[in-house]
């Protein structure tokens, strides 16, 4: 950027190049080089042209085209500005996140266990049967009467020995899997392959009585609990970095309720459907009827 520099001592105006460098203004003038803040700049409006001088210099002033001078420290300003925004845009969104973070895993954990010992346990029951009624449609209950009675009659027993407001409920369920779980409620659900490999039944009572002490303690409450709201943090602090235009297919599809009364034949909508077909993800539970093994019959009393 061309200007004349007058040095205060002599009517001589020397034509010199201006060079903004972040918050500095370099030029040479008679072989001595100068540097003046930006910052420190006294600007004069002289029309189309600017008289800059610096209050540390002396009487020493510059004469600059106005329109040239406003383009080039200007653009550089506003680069400066935008560097300075997306400098605190990218602190900002890692403070959230650490915020968020102790919050998912030092706040939720420690809350959850007050969280969960106030919530009512009628609520708690409604849910484990919504729960119940979910996992029915893709683990079918076994259709040994005599071994779910004598699981049912064990879970009496834990019943009578346990400190809960909740009835605990045992049953066996058809599952690919070995496994035993608790639902809110009280509610116990015990796998056949589990129960397949158990070799006596003190084995499958001890499962049944570590579940039993899940219920008492009320610890599938406070799983719900984090999982909740640990979903709700990390989905606010998506959701802000990522805009309101972003939420996933599957957050627009309209989902059917599958309560305690579903129906053994519900379906999803369309929606969810295809989103499900576009994730390479088809439940169980959504095959069709015709398709679907016959339920397997068997004694869930473990083998001596």
């Amino acid at each position: 950027m061309q200007a004349s520099f007058n040095d205060g001592l002599t009517a001589r105006s020397a034509p010199v190049e201006l060079i903004v460098e972040g918050e500095r203004l370099t030029f040479d003038a008679d072989g001595q080089a100068h540097v003046w803040s930006l910052a420190d700049l006294q600007i004069e409006d002289l029309g189309e042209r600017l008289r800059l001088s610096h209050p540390k210099i002396g009487d020493g002033r510059l004469t600059v085209d106005a329109a040239a001078w406003r383009a080039s420290v200007g653009g550089v300003r506003a680069e400066r500005r935008h560097r300075s925004r997306e400098t605190r845009l990218v602190v900002g969104l890692a403070v959230a996140g650490l915020a968020i973070a102790a919050v998912v895993f030092i706040g939720v954990p420690a809350a959850s266990g007050p969280l969960a010992r106030a919530t009512p346990p009628d609520i708690e029951k409604r849910m484990g049967r919504n729960f119940e009624g979910q996992l029915s449609l893709g683990f079918r209950r076994c259709n040994g009467e005599a071994g779910q009675t004598a699981l049912a009659t064990f879970g009496h027993r834990l019943q009578d020995a346990a400190d809960t407001p909740f009835d605990i409920r045992v049953r066996a369920v058809q599952a690919p899997m070995a496994n035993a779980f608790a639902l809110p409620g009280g509610a116990v659900m015990v796998t056949d392959d589990l129960i397949d490999m158990a070799k006596t039944p003190d084995e499958l009572s001890a499962v049944i009585a570590h579940e039993a002490a899940h219920v008492e303690r009320r610890h599938v409450m406070q799983a719900v609990w984090r999982s909740w709201a640990s979903a709700w943090c990390w989905t606010l602090l998506w959701a802000a970095a990522a805009g309101p235009d972003s939420r996933p297919c599957c957050w627009r599809a309209r989902w059917p309720t599958y309560g305690s009364a579903a129906a053994p034949n519900a379906r999803p909508t369309s929606a969810a459907s295809n989103c499900w077909k576009r994730a390479a993800c088809r439940p169980r539970a959504w095959r069709p009827s015709s398709s679907a093994s016959p339920p397997r019959v068997m004694d869930p009393t473990p083998r001596p």
